[in-house]
């Protein structure tokens, strides 16, 4: 086999497995809006079937979607590299279909300049974020479409190394713990529960990591919506993060601009 042949049949694999990536994180969508539903409607049941449901979306949510999702994620990387060390490149990714069209004043138009402001870079959808969120945004789906029923989704980044990625919803684990520090911290909990900073943030205390990034496919509720609420992400977050810790969080806002702001007691 020649080298142009080991660095095409590189390429053809590289392209299946981002397949495989996207659709993998397509089904956990899926898979976790079924369980909330069926968790939501039965929360209270203590029947065995319920119970072992719950069980069952807790351990394929927290355990076997982000295990094989870091497994294809860790194989592209290491095609990646050995790509580059027969010196050749991964191939562009191949063009989505048109994104959906965003409120006005948001995404600018083909051929026209996008918004001004901070330096930015632009995933595959054409969100901006800030340049420190590089590696991170490139696995994110399209921002969220207000009133469209979207999940965020956000991509953490601990030690220098991207995770699995996190999406609002309900969790059987995370949601319950979320719930119990807010009300130790006194804040009335009726939503936070399911945002995915907070699910974040609630990693970290459990797990005693102090400097964690996250990107996210929107803004933190309390920055562009629910601004007037006593209790949103934005105001809550730093009481919530573990004392000494600092969680970085990157958005894309409305109109398409990059945005940051950390949270915490490192700020």
């Amino acid at each position: 086999m020649s080298m142009q042949e080991v660095i095409t049949a590189l390429h053809t694999t590289l392209a299946h497995l981002e397949r495989a990536r996207e659709r993998l994180a397509e089904g956990r969508r899926e898979w976790a809006g079924a369980a909330q539903l069926y968790v939501d409607t039965l929360h209270d049941s203590t029947q065995a079937e319920p119970v072992a449901v719950r069980q069952i979306a807790k351990d394929l949510d927290q355990t076997m979607f982000p295990r094989l999702y870091v497994i294809l994620f860790n194989a592209q990387a290491a095609i990646k590299k050995m790509l580059r060390l027969y010196g050749a490149e991964p191939p562009p990714r191949t063009p989505p279909a048109p994104p959906r069209q965003p409120p006005p004043g948001g995404r600018p138009a083909p051929g026209q300049a996008p918004p001004s402001g901070p330096a930015a870079v632009t995933n595959r959808h054409g969100d901006r974020y800030p340049s420190e969120a590089a590696g991170l945004v490139e696995n994110l789906p399209p921002r969220v479409v207000s009133g469209a029923g979207d999940r965020t989704v956000g991509v953490p980044r601990v030690g220098g190394r991207a995770a699995a990625p996190i999406e609002s919803g309900y969790d059987p684990e995370l949601s319950e713990a979320i719930s119990a520090r807010l009300a130790e911290l006194g804040v009335r909990d009726t939503y936070l529960r399911f945002h995915a900073e907070l699910k974040v943030a609630q990693m970290m205390v459990q797990t005693g990591h102090l400097e964690v990034e996250l990107a996210i496919n929107n803004v933190p509720c309390g920055i562009e919506t629910q601004r007037n609420w006593a209790d949103t992400c934005d105001k809550v977050l730093d009481r919530y993060l573990p004392a000494g810790s600092r969680l970085t969080v990157y958005g894309t806002t409305r109109d398409n601009r990059p945005w940051r702001r950390i949270y915490g007691s490192r700020r």
